[in-house]
């Protein structure tokens, strides 16, 4: 019973031990002034020094990406606007397009009615001027 027992406690140590090693851990050290860990040397241990010019690079970095971000923001906005324009000219177009469609439509009715009355009115005229002819010779 104390072999497994022994074996067991001896693989939970070294299990402990592995871990311990191979994980990272990343600490601030903000210049030695009490807020990090500035005299330690422990083993695994990133330290990270963070100074007042990687602060102003984060400020200024921030700052860049908003301006990014207003600036794709108002393009959003003028091509949504500029869509909305074309969107409006593209259905005046179409209502243009409608009401010739039915002006056309109309005039052809027109053209097609009086093109019948004009063949009807030259047919009576010749049938007119048939009879006023008499009996003359039509090959002629």
């Amino acid at each position: 019973m104390k072999k497994p027992f022994i074996f067991l406690l001896i693989v939970l140590i070294l299990s402990l031990l592995l871990v311990h090693f191979f994980t990272h851990n990343i600490r601030e050290n903000f210049n030695g002034d009490g807020d990090g860990d500035s005299g330690s040397q422990i083993p695994g241990v990133i330290k990270v020094d963070i100074n007042s010019d990687q602060n102003n690079l984060v400020y200024q970095n921030a700052g860049t990406i908003k301006q990014q971000e207003k600036t794709i923001t108002d393009f959003e906005t003028s091509m949504e606007n500029e869509i909305k324009d074309l969107s409006d000219r593209v259905n005046a177009f179409l209502k243009t397009i409608q009401t010739n469609t039915t002006n056309i439509g109309k005039n052809t009715s027109a053209i097609h009615s009086t093109t019948s009355n004009i063949h009807e009115q030259a047919s009576a005229k010749e049938a007119q001027l048939d009879k006023a002819g008499g009996g003359m010779d039509k090959s002629k």
